[in-house]
């Protein structure tokens, strides 16, 4: 439709409740602001919910682009590429043209193959978007093994891990911790041998 005929369907006009319609573009400037981002008033989302002061470009951060290679695997052998854990930052994107990450689901206990999908990608919460948004968000349970059809051979995968800035606080698990802090502490069990959960 050109723009005459959709200013016809008006949102502003037609929709009181604003769940349907056409909004010109620039129109909405958002709840708190100019500096909104796209969707923030579908979701009624405060600027400080997206957590954006916890991610500033400008502050140093964990925050890295990984090229992970894991271990040869064989079907039958009880062994784990990555042990059951949590991730320590905010979001992980990870690509993965390979079987063989499993997530724990949540309410069951299962675990579950994540099938890998040409041109997606899995994205995993983090511990650290977990005690932001004060459990809003859970943090996904997962690990690597062997499918039972198939060997795991160089197995690689590209993860983007997003972590909030060094000096970032939150609350968890009944402290409060710096973002560094915590990143260091999940390191430390990760090394020991711990499963690097997060209850």
């Amino acid at each position: 439709l050109d723009e005459e005929e959709k200013i016809g369907y008006d949102i502003d006009t037609i929709a009181p409740w604003k769940l349907h319609g056409y909004t010109p573009f620039g129109r909405n400037t958002g709840l708190a602001g100019g500096d909104k981002k796209h969707g923030v008033e579908a979701y009624t989302v405060s600027e400080e919910g997206f957590f954006t002061s916890k991610h500033r470009p400008s502050e140093p951060s964990t925050t890295c682009l990984l090229l992970l290679r894991y271990a040869t695997l064989d079907v039958g052998i009880p062994q784990t590429g990555l042990a059951p854990h949590t991730d320590v930052g905010t979001l992980t994107i990870l690509f993965s043209d390979k079987k063989g990450l499993q997530a724990r689901h949540p309410l069951t206990h299962e675990w579950r193959y994540l099938d890998p999908k040409e041109g997606c990608a899995v994205i995993n919460v983090g511990d650290s978007l977990r005690f932001l948004s004060e459990k809003g968000f859970q943090s996904a349970l997962h690990r690597v093994v062997p499918s039972a059809d198939a060997t795991i051979d160089n197995r690689f995968s590209c993860a983007y891990f997003l972590r909030p800035e060094l000096d970032a606080e939150f609350d968890a698990e009944g402290q409060h911790w710096k973002s560094i802090d915590w990143h260091l502490r999940k390191y430390k069990s990760y090394r020991s041998g711990q499963t690097g959960k997060t209850e």
